[in-house]
């Protein structure tokens, strides 16, 4: 508005001077937001003016340069530095078009100028990231990946980028020491949605285990996600050790969380604590203990047929193992509809039998783990009956 009112001659003048700026001001964000645009959608920067073309050519050598025409990415990367020879992102496609054109000392030299003008171009990162771990300094390399993660925290699921350094023990400590300043890429690298290998989950456990032992835990819900990986993928002794880790507020015994005092009943973190198995014949409600008890489950069934309500991975250990539970009736009665067992898969469990004690209201079953595999699911169960039953006091103990 200050510009248009610049323009006071006459009238004929001022709507003159008026036309000639809106044109103006029309032509540069028409060309600079298709330039712009090119960010997103690289397919575009062939349409763009060549005035405004500095990041139409940018991508335009980055498109070249990623479906390996390396010679026209270098042409279009001395185009896009002679437009902007301050832009960090032309002087790094032009090191990385060199670099692919098997031009090293040029890529070098480029990369030195790009470094000095910032380093948020990820080609220029990566490169000093190279450089650094070329001369083992994982220090500095954990450092470049920082950088880069904490643009993009989604190139986690890089596994090229990542094994650079979760490959040696230096560079997972070296991980360990970017990871203490809780970037934003944390929450990524401890949730791998994508598949990856058996390596690098046993790779990123021992980064973060790492980062336990330096006080900072990821808690059950943020230890979940990773625990569940490495069971997918049959490394169960490692998913407990990293479970642990992370979530030790589960206690130490066998059975985990005992008194419900973590449970949550739409959900659970990892198959180590209790999951509730939902079901339309069956309803689960937490309630605290009376008189400083612990914690208990009220429990019913409509089915007429036996119904799991809940499992919980153990480490069971090759042994014979007792195991007991506290049940109620709605009236107090000590109960025998709850059921118990303890095998390698939590479907279609055959129930255990079980001796019921009157003076304390338990119920003992005995359990056996023969090695097989090295979780047990421990499952329980609800017989068919009218009455709701409250149930507390799970124990896994080994006894031979």
């Amino acid at each position: 508005m200050d510009r248009m009112g610049a323009f006071t001659g006459t009238a004929g003048l001022q709507r003159a001077g008026t036309l000639v700026a809106c044109l103006m001001f029309a032509l540069l964000a028409i060309g600079s937001g298709a330039d712009r645009a090119t960010y997103f959608n690289p397919a575009g920067a062939d349409n763009v003016p060549g005035v405004f073309a500095v990041q139409a050519v940018i991508q335009q050598s980055r498109r070249e340069l990623t479906v390996g025409n390396k010679a026209l990415a270098r042409v279009l990367a001395e185009k896009a530095v002679r437009l902007a020879p301050i832009d960090p992102a032309s002087t790094a496609l032009l090191g990385g078009s060199r670099l692919a054109l098997g031009d090293t000392a040029g890529a070098d030299k480029a990369f030195r100028v790009a470094g000095q003008m910032g380093w948020r171009a990820a080609l220029t990162q990566i490169y000093w990231m190279d450089r650094a771990m070329a001369t083992g300094d994982q220090r500095v390399a954990a450092m470049r990946l920082d950088a880069l993660l904490r643009q993009d925290p989604t190139m986690v699921g890089e596994r090229v980028l990542m094994g650079a350094l979760e490959s040696t023990e230096a560079g997972r400590a070296a991980l360990v020491e970017r990871l203490q300043a809780q970037p934003g890429w944390l929450s990524y690298y401890a949730n791998p949605v994508d598949d990856i290998p058996a390596e690098a989950s046993l790779a990123r456990a021992d980064v973060l285990n790492g980062l336990a032992r330096r006080g900072q835990r990821l808690g059950c819900a943020g230890a979940g996600p990773l625990t569940r990986n490495l069971i997918a993928q049959g490394l169960t002794v490692p998913a407990y050790d990293f479970w642990l880790a992370h979530c030790p507020e589960h206690g130490p015994g066998l059975v985990a969380d005992p008194s419900f005092a973590q449970l949550q009943v739409h959900q659970s973190n990892s198959p180590f604590e209790w999951a509730i198995v939902g079901d339309s014949d069956v309803s689960v409600n937490l309630e605290p203990g009376a008189a400083g008890r612990p914690n208990q489950l009220v429990i019913a069934s409509s089915a007429s047929f036996v119904r799991t309500v809940m499992v919980q991975m153990v480490m069971a250990q090759p042994g014979t193992y007792r195991l007991s539970w506290r049940a109620l009736s709605s009236d107090g009665q000590v109960s025998n509809r709850v059921v118990a067992n303890l095998s390698c898969t939590a479907k279609g469990p055959v129930w255990l039998p079980a001796s019921l004690d009157q003076r304390s209201g338990r119920s003992f079953a005995t359990a056996r783990a023969d090695g097989s595999c090295a979780g047990s699911w421990l499952s329980l169960a609800l017989l068919p009956g009218t009455d709701s039953v409250t149930l507390d006091g799970i124990a896994l103990e080994k006894i031979g």
